[in-house]
């Protein structure tokens, strides 16, 4: 059998066994919050989960997946997966800030991180910048089970199962968005064990739980992200934290307070095309864990989500000055080097030898285009783009470089 066909019979086959399993009653998967810790406890041997101001995100994030996700078999089983990883997360940094609490006042290298509205090349951006000699970029099975626990260490190799599985149920994710278990990515993913992220919408349709999410105070997520930091900073002391979530656009001043050693670097580009990218892509996640995307109620939650982000980084940006600095995604495009460049002069870095042979060959060996093209436009979603526009009418004065 081809290994293209396999991919293809692979997803069906494995729907259809869990459905069939579920309405037989043979395989439960109560998405539950006492549920989930007892699953969380047993995995680790440990029962302290800190705080407990996590549990209403806990709540109201279980009762969302379980009542408006409508999802299936393999998206019960992946919501299971990322709910048991982030309560695995809390016990293990319990248990640490009750060992070793100085690690937790540790002072950082000062980290770059890269934020801007998604789709506008932050990615692209930061696997630059963690090419640096002295760059500490956080990998996928880092950033999703950033402690490790007793024993033989196999975050990495459950991980690496995960995305190979869901990639057999997105087959067309690589093209929109390429990862892997080692590649770096979002560090957004350090705010879960807060259950204040909006990693849980990212990875799974949960439309209860972001309007929760946006009325949130997010200073308790950023400082449990700042001791994330902090314990991947004593592990490589003289390395720079290197990092990037678009999602902290929204939260600058939050961010800058949590952390004050941190050199911001916002990426920016037109909206109308952003906003038609940034739904293609959760088309695709959300697709892998529902049968039936709401695309309609999907649309409309992203257009408020990015509006808010927007609205509040233009405020944010009124008073921090030259804390953030700007990269256009044309002028990234158009001259990688010399935006990677740009940066490390404006917050006066030493950039090493070697660095720009080494942007070269990356660039060379990762082609836009490299999975496919990526198709999107507006209206594949039933949108106009003169509408979008309007609705991001003060960031494009703000921004006139788009």
């Amino acid at each position: 059998m081809e290994a293209s066909h396999r991919k293809s019979v692979a997803p069906r086959l494995l729907k259809s066994a869990g459905a069939g399993m579920n309405k037989a009653g043979l395989l439960k998967l109560p998405l539950d919050p006492e549920f989930l810790k007892r699953k969380a406890k047993r995995w680790t041997g440990l029962s302290d989960f800190g705080d407990d101001y996590f549990e209403e995100g806990l709540e109201v994030l279980c009762g969302s997946l379980e009542k408006d996700a409508s999802l299936n078999f393999q998206g019960r089983l992946f919501a299971t997966e990322h709910v048991v990883g982030a309560l695995v997360t809390r016990l293990r940094r319990a248990r640490l800030k009750k060992r070793a609490p100085q690690l937790f006042a540790m002072q950082l290298v000062p980290p770059i991180i890269v934020t801007g509205l998604p789709r506008s090349g932050t990615t692209m951006l930061h696997r630059l910048l963690s090419l640096a000699a002295d760059a500490r970029p956080l990998a996928l099975w880092e950033v999703m089970l950033p402690l490790p626990g007793r024993g033989p260490d196999m975050r990495r190799a459950k991980i690496k199962t995960g995305v190979q599985i869901m990639k057999l149920f997105a087959p067309d994710m690589d093209k929109k968005h390429f990862t892997s278990a080692d590649q770096p990515e979002e560090c957004m993913f350090l705010l879960d064990s807060s259950f204040i992220s909006p990693g849980f919408w990212t990875l799974s349709p949960v439309f209860g739980y972001m309007p929760w999410y946006l009325d949130q105070d997010h200073e308790y997520a950023y400082k449990i992200y700042r001791e994330h930091l902090q314990l991947f900073q004593q592990a490589e002391k003289e390395k720079r934290l290197t990092l990037k979530a678009p999602s902290h656009m929204g939260h600058l001043e939050t961010l800058c307070s949590v952390v004050p050693e941190a050199m911001v670097v916002q990426t920016h580009r037109d909206p109308v095309p952003v906003f038609s990218s940034v739904n293609s892509l959760f088309a695709t996640m959300h697709g892998a864990k529902t049968d039936t995307v709401d695309r309609e109620r999907m649309v409309a939650l992203n257009s408020r989500l990015l509006e808010k982000m927007t609205e509040q980084n233009l405020e944010a940006r009124s008073r921090l000055g030259d804390r953030v600095f700007d990269v256009y995604f044309s002028e990234l495009l158009e001259d990688p080097a010399g935006a990677v460049r740009r940066i490390y002069d404006h917050f006066e870095l030493e950039l090493g030898s070697g660095h720009e042979r080494r942007l070269r060959e990356w660039m060379a060996l990762n082609p836009r285009d490299r999975f496919g093209r990526h198709d999107y436009s507006a209206g594949l979603f039933g949108l106009k783009e003169e509408k979008i526009a309007a609705s991001f009418k003060e960031y494009r004065e703000r921004f006139p470089h788009l």
